[in-house]
């Protein structure tokens, strides 16, 4: 089961159980609807804010032998629709992921860092919505919901 981050119980991206209504903000709600972002997307591996979160779920997915990012994405789905089968590593997903959007650091430009750490975000609600992981992410060969 999926820890939530705050005592509050608002989560970025609420576990698969909790009925809260609070939802993650998208790329979309991250580039338009928090204001402007200055510059377009550019190709910067590290982000103050963002990369230390995306290095401890690095760890995590390392440890599981997932690689590439195609599976990892596709294994974040499948940890939120089935955080038990995963446990623990699904909450140590899932303590990164879990953020109150106000928690959230607008970004000053659209890098790879924080458009990687939306799509996991993304990859989360999928699987919290239980909808098929498989199908969804077809680049990876690894069936995660055996």
């Amino acid at each position: 089961m999926y820890k939530s981050s705050l005592a509050n119980g608002v989560d970025a991206v609420p576990a698969p159980s909790s009925s809260s209504p609070a939802r993650a903000p998208s790329l979309s709600d991250v580039s338009n609807g928090l204001g402007a972002i200055v510059g377009p997307t550019v190709e910067v591996a590290y982000d103050a804010f963002y990369s230390p979160l995306l290095q401890r779920m690095d760890g995590v997915f390392v440890q599981l032998g997932f690689n590439e990012e195609a599976c990892r994405e596709r294994l974040v789905c499948s940890m939120y629709k089935n955080p038990a089968r995963f446990a623990p590593h699904s909450n140590l997903i899932s303590a990164e992921l879990s953020r109150d959007p106000s928690e959230l650091q607008k970004p000053s430009s659209l890098n790879s860092a924080v458009v990687r750490f939306y799509r996991y975000v993304q990859a989360a609600r999928d699987g919290q919505n239980s909808k098929d992981c498989l199908l969804l992410y077809p680049a990876c060969t690894v069936n995660t919901e055996l």
